[in-house]
């Protein structure tokens, strides 16, 4: 299990992703072998939904959420995975 809080800076409103890449190495051979959520935080109110999942090329986790905007986001992430 992992987790951690990231800062994230978009350029303007829509599909927004950014990649973070494993603390222990590992060969994911499924995007469903990283799995987990986060939240992502413009102020305290206002809140957006972040999916996790494996990148198997890249053994990486890639996170994706829809940006409202050119904004500042503080994302709190969970997420686990195979070590394979």
């Amino acid at each position: 299990t992992v987790a951690g809080q990231v800062q994230v800076d978009t350029a303007g409103a829509g599909a927004s992703n950014f990649t973070l890449t494993l603390p222990v190495a590992s060969n994911l051979a499924n995007t469903f072998d990283l799995g987990g959520s986060a939240t992502a935080y413009v102020t305290s109110t206002t809140q957006y939904p972040v999916y996790i999942n494996g990148n198997v090329s890249a053994n990486t986790a890639d996170f994706y959420f829809n940006a409202a905007g050119a904004a500042t986001y503080i994302i709190s992430y969970c997420y686990g995975y195979l070590v394979i």
